[in-house]
């Protein structure tokens, strides 16, 4: 028993294991050249566009202190709206010719406040004061018997007019009348019953009015496309030929 007590358990060396070094992978030449590049590039852009800017804020003009850089404001009427009103037409229109058209399919007469109008003839044309216009019964322009000739007129005065007597609703029938007028060939067959409609919406009929366009137009022979005048004399109700 002795002995075995006397015998010590031999002990088990440790040894420490060195954490094992990963080698770096090596790095291209070429490509570590093109990385440096870049770089270079990129600060080179990032110094150009910090030029940039300061060139800019130094063109800026700059702005008294205390001047605050406020864009001008519309006044009420101008806001409420754009408008002419009758009074601007005067104004504006004093002393100008304005061109006015005989839309109907018979003669117009109309007495001013200084002088008889007279158009004898679809398509006639007169020169109106601006006065005798904003005074003309509503009959005249709404109808319409008469409009704002597109041609002769100076730009802008048709639109001015025809805003501030609020006439826009009128004038989208009154061309397809004038294109009829001009060149009934060429006028789509859709564009007419649009007119038509559009008249009845604003408590009108216009329907007589290309009745009478039509045949006048055959008899010319202006219009001589049969299958067009069939297509026109469904839709007007009435027998041309």
């Amino acid at each position: 028993m002795a002995d075995e007590q006397n015998k010590t358990t031999p002990k088990k060396r440790t040894t420490t294991s060195k954490p094992k070094v990963e080698e770096q992978p090596k790095i291209d030449p070429m490509v570590e050249q093109m990385q440096q590049m870049m770089a270079m590039m990129m600060a080179q852009q990032q110094q150009l566009m910090e030029l940039m800017t300061k060139t800019q804020q130094q063109n800026q003009p700059k702005m008294a202190e205390g001047v605050v850089d406020e864009k001008p404001k519309n006044t009420k009427r101008q806001r409420e709206e754009k408008r002419l009103t009758k009074q601007d037409l005067r104004r504006k229109y004093k002393g100008v010719d304005i061109y006015v058209t005989n839309v109907s399919q018979g003669m117009v007469i109309y007495q001013g406040r200084n002088m008889k109008y007279e158009w004898q003839h679809p398509g006639d044309v007169e020169v109106v004061t601006i006065e005798d216009i904003i005074n003309m019964p509503k009959a005249y322009l709404n109808t319409p018997w008469l409009c704002l000739d597109g041609y002769e007129n100076e730009e802008g005065v048709v639109d001015d007019i025809v805003d501030a007597l609020k006439l826009n609703h009128i004038y989208e029938y009154i061309y397809t009348m004038q294109d009829m007028e001009e060149n009934i060939n060429n006028v789509d067959l859709k564009d007419i019953k649009q007119a038509i409609e559009l008249s009845h919406k604003n408590g009108y009929d216009i329907t007589m009015d290309m009745v009478i366009l039509i045949d006048r137009k055959i008899r010319s022979g202006e219009l001589n496309n049969y299958v067009f005048i069939g297509q026109l004399s469904e839709l007007l109700g009435r027998k041309f030929l």
